[in-house]
């Protein structure tokens, strides 16, 4: 466990990594309110309001899905936004050109 968290600190922290390690953080931080949600849910609240441990898994998902932008609006301002969108779009079409540029090297 100990080396997993390093190498996602390692990613987080390499500035190669620039627009990812950003969306890594985000997802992060988003799973970590899915699981605290979900505990949350299963050890109290199903058993306050007597529903299912699938209501639960729903609902926490519904925290997780809004927790995602409500956690941009608070990091960024729209023009960091706009930056990183475009940084992202930059890095994963330069990726997939040279991947088919070098796929059609090779035949």
């Amino acid at each position: 466990m100990k080396r997993l968290y390093f190498k996602f600190y390692r990613f987080v922290n390499n500035e190669k990594n620039f627009p990812f390690n950003f969306w890594a953080l985000v997802l992060f931080n988003a799973l970590k309110v899915f699981l605290f949600f979900l505990l949350y849910n299963t050890f109290f609240l199903n058993f306050i309001t007597n529903s299912s441990f699938i209501d639960g898994i729903k609902y926490s998902f519904v925290y997780m899905v809004l927790s995602i932008p409500i956690s941009l609006i608070i990091y960024l301002n729209p023009l960091e936004f706009l930056t990183i969108i475009y940084n992202t779009i930059e890095k994963i079409t330069d990726w997939f050109l040279l991947k088919c540029i070098l796929f059609f090297i090779r035949k």
